[in-house]
C-alpha cells in the first residue's frame, strides 16, 4: 500500500514536465535542437533511478525520503545546465579546407 501511494504522482509529475518543455520550446526558450541533447542522457535516468532506490531502502524514514528527492534534483538541475551549457548541436562543426599554395 504505501508503495501505491508514494508513486501515485508519478504519472501527473512526468506530464507536468512534458508540458513544461512543450512550452518552453514553443515560447522560444530552448531550441527543439537543444532539447534533443536531452536524449543523449537516457544513461542518466537509469543512475537517478538505482540511486534513488539505493537511498530509499537506505536511509529509513523521511530522511530517506529527503535524500531521494535531492538526488532527483540534482539530476535535473545537472541535466538542465547540460542542455543550456552545452555544445550547440545545430552549428556545425566541420572544418574548412584551406588550400594550400
Amino acid at each position: 500500500m504505501r508503495y501505491a501511494r508514494r508513486y501515485r504522482s508519478f504519472l501527473p509529475a512526468v506530464l507536468i514536465l512534458v508540458g513544461a518543455f512543450a512550452l518552453l520550446i514553443n515560447t522560444g526558450w530552448i531550441s527543439a535542437d537543444r532539447l534533443s541533447q536531452l536524449i543523449d542522457l537516457w544513461p542518466v535516468i537509469l543512475i537517478v533511478v538505482g540511486l534513488e532506490l539505493i537511498v530509499r531502502r537506505s536511509v529509513p524514514g523521511t530522511t530517506g525520503d529527503i535524500a531521494a528527492v535531492l538526488v532527483v534534483l540534482l539530476a535535473v538541475v545537472g541535466a538542465g545546465a547540460y542542455v543550456v551549457a552545452g555544445p550547440n548541436p545545430s552549428a556545425s562543426h566541420t572544418l574548412a579546407a584551406v588550400p594550400r599554395m
